[in-house]
């Protein structure tokens, strides 16, 4: 595995992830746009959507849909991962749903009847002009809606009914919730022979990885048959990298999170089995008891943390653009400090069980000190831009990471998806 194709993998996350979140709301606050022009920003009107999807059938208790949201393995995260894993073994998918959401789009018709590409150009009052135009196409999408879009409604909803109603026949249900549904996602947990390639099944299969114990009752070999080696070692890196990282993130999403980041160049940084394992000492024996504002343990290293609530807190990211100018021998060629391009994190309750050991003030920083390692694979990492030699650095340690904005983006698009759901498939 190599940091080019940790690199790839980061592309399709996000293009899939844009094709989710413009597939629920395609204004510029939250779909990235590739063609369509900036003016004007409210006009950003897709003829596509998830809601049109489900919107008919039987309606859900807020607690149903809270369940949904809050399963870690059968709700909204699998739903989502299960539609990224398979833009990730093919990419067409995501991009064939961003390029349909853009050109069936409000923008579309207005730019068509502008007669220059200026945003000076102001089109006419009359919205009649093209409101014939856009029912047509819209009633268009509405009928004949793309494989693409089939198949991420089917991700997203195909185990909804589990999370509330357990396994039996939570697939053949899904008729009565949504009439519309893809019939592929009726018979998911069995699939006969005739769809087992389909993206949705392929998807769910490969699914079955996000299980600490898969390999005690699994069939890996018959899960990854047929895949190329770019293809496989996508799928390695995802589930033995980054999904960890993606789950965590939205498992504990409403906690309190204490961030520690790597205090060294992350070339000479020793990992180990136990995190922290290199840190900068700020105190000596003789002056730890005017530093540590507690009751000391001399045996104990401290060490800086940040403290917000979820992974992705302010304070917890900390520096968001480089700086312009060095302050430090430590830090990078890029001025970001090596403390902010890769940090661990952890919730900070696990912490204290684990440990048995609150956070500390001090005399000499704002933020607040930690004591107590604990094993690397409890601690999930996240990054700024960094190039393939560092990430093969990370991949070679076998911790958990990923890019920051792709776990930012993924817990927006979580919280978008459980949005439709409050929206139009809650009982009164």
């Amino acid at each position: 595995m190599s940091g080019a194709e940790y690199l790839l993998i980061t592309e399709r996350i996000n293009s899939a992830l844009n094709s989710i979140n413009g597939f629920i709301c395609s204004r510029p606050c939250c779909f990235e746009h590739n063609s369509i022009p900036s003016d004007p920003p409210q006009g950003h009107h897709t003829y596509i959507g998830f809601a049109k999807h489900i919107w008919d059938g039987e309606k859900f208790t807020e607690e149903q849909i809270l369940n949904y949201e809050n399963d870690t393995k059968h709700g909204v995260i699998h739903g989502v991962l299960c539609y990224v894993i398979a833009c990730i073994i093919n990419s067409d998918i995501a991009e064939n749903l961003n390029r349909r959401i853009e050109n069936k789009n409000l923008c579309k018709i207005k730019k068509s009847r502008k007669l220059s590409d200026s945003p000076l150009e102001l089109l006419g009052k009359d919205l009649g002009d093209y409101s014939e135009e856009e029912l047509k196409i819209s009633l268009e999408c509405y009928n004949n809606p793309s494989k693409e879009e089939k198949l991420l409604t089917s991700c997203l909803i195909h185990d909804f009914l589990r999370c509330s109603f357990g396994t039996e026949d939570h697939d053949k249900n899904l008729i009565k919730y949504f009439p519309q549904v893809d019939s592929t996602a009726l018979s998911h947990s069995s699939p006969n022979s005739d769809i087992e390639k389909h993206s949705l099944i392929r998807g769910d299969r490969l699914e079955l990885l996000r299980f600490d114990n898969a390999e005690e009752w699994i069939n890996k070999e018959k899960i990854l048959e047929n895949y190329s080696e770019l293809q496989l070692n996508l799928i390695k890196i995802f589930y033995n990298t980054v999904r960890p990282v993606l789950e965590k993130s939205h498992k504990h999403r409403n906690e309190r999170w204490i961030r520690h980041g790597l205090e060294r160049h992350i070339s000479s940084y020793k990992f180990e089995n136990y995190y922290p394992s290199t840190t900068i000492d700020i105190t000596n024996e003789e002056n730890l008891k005017d530093v540590v504002l507690t009751s000391l343990e001399r045996s104990e290293q401290y060490w800086s943390v940040e403290l917000s609530k979820g992974s992705m807190g302010d304070c917890i990211v900390g520096q968001k653009a480089a700086k312009d100018n060095f302050e430090a021998f430590w830090q990078e060629p890029n001025t970001f400090f090596s403390w902010e391009l890769v940090q661990g994190k952890i919730p900070l309750m696990e912490h204290r069980v684990k440990t048995g050991k609150n956070l500390v003030a001090n005399t000499l920083r704002d933020h607040f000190f930690a004591s107590g390692t604990l094993p690397i694979s409890d601690w999930v990492f996240t990054h700024k831009n960094i190039n393939s030699k560092m990430i093969e650095i990370l991949l070679k340690n076998n911790v958990y990471f990923c890019h920051e904005n792709i776990v930012g983006k993924f817990l927006k698009t979580c919280e978008k998806v459980i949005d439709v759901f409050y929206g139009i498939k809650m009982k009164l």
